[in-house]
């Protein structure tokens, strides 16, 4: 991942179509909006657009249940987080249309393991789950 700064226009634009030829997943950033918009939109044939977002807001709900978690101890309430990889869902099918959506996890099989949660019981807490799909089979 690369964060290009003035990627609008000139040495910044140069660096961020020479980093989008090599692969590289970019963040975009600059003071000429519709340019960058321009910009972003000529290179978004390369990797998954607009996945940096999208990922900081995960980790973000990550860091807010592990601060919760800590304020409500003793209030007879419990803090999940369940993490998906990538689900058969329409968002899936738009930003990873190369994952057939028969390869990724069922909505119906996320909701299994919230209904575990929520029938677990006793002294024991599971944090967190992360849920990921099983790689291809030839």
């Amino acid at each position: 991942m690369a964060l290009v700064t003035g990627a609008s226009r000139g040495i910044g634009r140069a660096i961020a179509q020479a980093l989008a030829a090599e692969g590289v997943a970019l963040a975009l950033t600059a003071r000429d909006g519709q340019a960058l918009e321009q910009l972003a939109d000529a290179l978004r044939g390369r990797g998954y657009p607009e996945q940096v977002a999208y990922t900081a807001s995960k980790h973000a709900l990550v860091g807010i249940a592990r601060a919760l978690r800590e304020e409500v101890p003793g209030d007879e309430v419990r803090v999940h987080t369940v993490c998906p990889g990538g689900t058969a869902t329409d968002m899936l099918r738009q930003a990873r249309p190369d994952v057939p959506l028969e390869q990724a996890i069922g909505p119906s099989e996320i909701a299994e393991v919230v209904v575990f949660l929520l029938a677990s019981s006793g002294n024991a807490c599971i944090d967190e789950i992360q849920l990921r799909r099983v790689a291809s089979r030839p």
